[in-house]
């Protein structure tokens, strides 16, 4: 009798016990959001939203869209076969004289401009002489101070850019334009620098990623074969070039690459160089040094990856009669893969984007992408311009990133089976 009550009352405790369990985990995953709350909140602020809002930039027109409010709301129904109608000169001389009111006349030509070449002159030459002008309608007015404003194909880029977003930019970035009947074609010779530009700096990237990587696989093996105290003295020599900055150590390499520099006065003394190697302003000069910045970012994922293999594989390998070479090509070489290929990713990603280095160092031919988005926000002040080669280098990266992982990812999670 007693086992038959107490039998219905076991599933009620297991019931009990697993919404305790599952209280428990839901606090403990709270507790864990709340500690990580901080920095989520730090990198949207400070990082998510400011490059959002940057990248947002490449299709913002806003400022033709804002000073040309009666030419879009008069050219909205115009079919583009012929002439606008008067109304369209009325608009267009009202937003010209309220740009010019507002002293934006330069700024509004500037961005027409860039959709298509020679509108700043027409837009700032036709503001300055607008009160001036003799003509009984707008049509006249315009008409006789540039012949261009009686050309149907300069209403058509009109109504093209008066538009709150443009592809303008991001087209430009890739050496692409728009005609000014709308066709994407590619972009006019001598602005076609872009794509070689990037293919550049992908192609400096990598030969820094193969140097880091063949100097420093070797220092990674000492520090990660040797006893624990000389390994993190070793360690420290490897990070010791983090306690000064990227421009005082491109500096001190300028004074040793240049012309009269230690490395050519020791060559020279040496007798193994009759005259100065360009080492400055040149691409070796920029690969030397960027080798020289980015190595411990090779050299920690390698050695990191390199502790956790027990050396009792090799003697495995040795044991059963391979060479060592073979087995350092078939046994170990397979086992701190993932340090390689994670060194290697650091390593490139972060070339990619150097500025510092290639601007100090390298000539006109050698400087990379980042020195074209350096140049469209300080010098051009073309900030849409340098969003859109901001977001075509991003987009190399993540694809390039994304490709990578792609093909190593099976591997890696190989090797985290084996171990």
């Amino acid at each position: 009798m007693t086992t038959m009550q107490l039998a219905p009352t076991m599933p009620v405790a297991d019931l009990g016990l697993g919404k305790l369990l599952n209280r428990a985990r839901r606090k403990r995953q709270s507790r864990l959001f709340l500690l990580s709350l901080p920095l989520v909140l730090f990198i949207s602020i400070g990082f998510a939203l400011p490059i959002g809002a940057m990248l947002l930039r490449s299709v913002d027109n806003s400022t033709i869209y804002q000073q040309l409010p009666e030419t879009r709301t008069a050219l909205a129904s115009w079919n583009g076969r012929q002439l606008p109608g008067d109304d369209a000169f009325a608009a267009m001389e009202s937003d010209l004289v309220a740009s010019g009111v507002q002293r934006k006349t330069a700024l509004l030509g500037k961005f027409l401009d860039y959709e298509v070449p020679g509108f700043r002159k027409l837009i700032v030459t036709t503001g300055n002489r607008l009160s001036s002008a003799a003509g009984a309608s707008a049509r006249e007015r315009l008409g006789g101070i540039d012949r261009k404003w009686l050309d149907t194909d300069t209403w058509s880029a009109l109504k093209r850019a008066a538009r709150p977003y443009t592809l303008r930019n991001v087209l430009a970035a890739v050496d692409l334009r728009m005609t000014v009947a709308g066709e994407v074609t590619r972009a006019l010779p001598g602005r076609d620098i872009h794509l070689p530009i990037l293919a550049r700096t992908l192609g400096v990237a990598a030969l820094v990623c193969l140097c880091t990587l063949v100097l420093g696989f070797p220092v990674a093996l000492v520090i990660a074969s040797v006893q624990q105290r000389l390994s993190n003295v070793l360690l420290m020599l490897v990070l010791l070039p983090f306690w000064t900055s990227v421009l005082v150590r491109t500096t001190a390499w300028i004074v040793l690459l240049q012309t009269q520099g230690v490395v050519n006065s020791g060559l020279s003394m040496l007798g193994l160089a009759n005259e100065p190697l360009p080492l400055m302003f040149s691409r070796i000069g920029v690969i030397i040094v960027m080798t020289h910045v980015l190595l411990p970012f090779m050299v920690l994922p390698i050695c990191n990856s390199m502790k956790t293999v027990s050396i009792n594989y090799v003697r495995a390998g040795l044991s059963l009669g391979a060479s060592p070479a073979y087995t350092l090509w078939k046994v170990y070489l397979p086992l701190v893969k993932p340090g390689i290929i994670n060194g290697c990713v650091l390593v490139f990603i972060s070339a990619i984007g150097y500025y510092v280095t290639p601007a100090l160092v390298g000539g006109p031919a050698d400087q990379l992408f980042s020195y074209l988005i350096a140049f469209h926000t300080t010098n051009s002040l073309n900030w849409g311009m340098a969003a859109a080669l901001s977001l075509l280098l991003l987009t190399s990266m993540g694809g390039l990133y994304l490709l990578i992982r792609l093909i190593v990812g099976p591997i890696d999670l190989m090797m985290e089976a084996r171990r």
